[in-house]
């Protein structure tokens, strides 16, 4: 999941979270996972704001064209 926030200065910020299922407790868990600066709405800014911030993490995935 995505979202965007403003904060105080007018710097857009793109929460991103991950959603997890916890089988000890058989509950759905949301977390977030980093809340990068990102000043442009389009598309493809919002796509390699999110790519790079998952590269920083050293999460691997794979964009889907379906």
């Amino acid at each position: 999941m995505i979202d965007e926030s403003n904060d105080l200065k007018g710097d857009k910020q793109l929460a991103i979270l991950v959603r997890c299922f916890e089988s000890i407790t058989a509950a759905a868990k949301t977390r977030i996972l980093d809340m990068p600066i990102c000043n442009g709405g389009t598309s493809e800014k919002i796509f390699n704001i999110l790519n790079d911030s998952l590269k920083g993490l050293e999460i691997m995935w794979v964009a889907s064209d379906n």
